[in-house]
């Protein structure tokens, strides 16, 4: 099976100035969640689809008249949705928006038993494509 892609008419619009507006977007809504040092793996995969992410992304998509990203991520099925919207963030580390930090800060993260096998696939997943 693919991965989903953004249509390369979208592809190519998402600059770094966007991506750094959605990250500021981001930083915004969940500030109360924010540790001193935000990196990928500690704080900007954790909120990939949900309700903060969504509102980030419209408003970085109207800051920057952009909502066809966020029209056309809202059409698509929730787990093509849902891998798109882990692509954004990704972004963040891989163009130098943010640090990526290391898997192991997200490992040493309080969490609760579901939190922990959410882990275990991440890790598995991050192993699988890394290796």
């Amino acid at each position: 099976m693919n991965d989903p892609k953004f249509p390369q008419e979208i592809q190519c619009r998402i600059t770094d100035d966007f991506l750094i507006t959605f990250k500021n977007e981001l930083d915004k809504i969940f500030s109360d969640k924010k540790p001193s040092k935000p990196t990928y793996w500690n704080f900007y995969q954790w909120f990939d689809s949900t309700g903060g992410f969504n509102d980030a992304l419209k408003s970085a998509c109207e800051l920057h008249n952009f909502m066809e990203l966020y029209n056309y991520l809202q059409v698509l099925e929730w787990y093509d949705s849902d891998i798109l919207d882990s692509s954004l963030t990704e972004m963040l580390y891989k163009r130098g928006i943010v640090k990526e930090g290391t898997y192991a800060e997200y490992c040493y993260c309080k969490t609760n038993i579901f939190k922990k096998i959410k882990q275990r696939i991440v890790y598995l997943i991050y192993k699988i494509k890394h290796c």
